[in-house]
């Protein structure tokens, strides 16, 4: 079935239009959940989330949009609502003590790490890190903007990125990687 079938039965609330959108851009949904979640749990919670509300809003879909770019909105705006609900539970105060204590892979040239291992450094920033540096660094959102949405100052958001760019040059510089970033 074509996508625009499968979206149309979706907006009748066909259950098993929405069995195949699902099965089509689960994967997917991992893929950009999982850059905003400390665990599988979590970015799982967030595609399901994320699901829920496409369903929800299918109806307002537009088809002369590509699919990807309005589900990727969701996804991040379903992973910023976690965030939001869970920040109690994460200890920020941890950073300093991270960057001390963190556990790096044994990587001797850049040419090695390939885009887990690279992930795998940035899962080991704190969540507020983490969240800052995909919006700005990946999604392309101004400190303003991720101000707005994380509901911090636009100097936060400066900072943590800030303290992000500093742990991963940390890291990767223990490793040798590179000489310069």
């Amino acid at each position: 079935m074509e996508l625009n079938q499968i979206i149309t039965g979706c907006q009748k609330n066909d259950r098993s239009c929405q069995k195949q959108l699902y099965d089509l851009y689960y994967a997917y949904g991992m893929k950009v959940a999982s850059m905003y979640s400390n665990n599988f749990e979590d970015a799982s919670e967030v595609v399901n989330d994320a699901f829920f509300d496409v369903f929800k809003q299918i109806e307002n879909y537009d088809f002369n949009q590509s699919f990807i770019p309005w589900f990727r909105v969701i996804l991040i705006r379903k992973a910023i609502n976690h965030y939001h609900k869970n920040i109690k539970y994460y200890n920020l105060e941890k950073s300093l003590e991270l960057y001390d204590s963190i556990d790096i892979p044994e990587i001797t040239l850049l040419s090695e790490i390939d885009a887990t291992e690279l992930l795998s450094f940035v899962n080991q920033l704190t969540p507020a890190y983490r969240m800052v540096l995909n919006l700005y660094a990946i999604e392309g959102y101004s400190h303003k903007e991720i101000a707005k949405m994380l509901t911090i100052s636009t100097g936060t958001s400066k900072s943590n990125l800030s303290k992000a760019r500093n742990f991963l040059k940390k890291w990767m510089s223990e490793l040798k990687i590179f000489s310069l970033i």
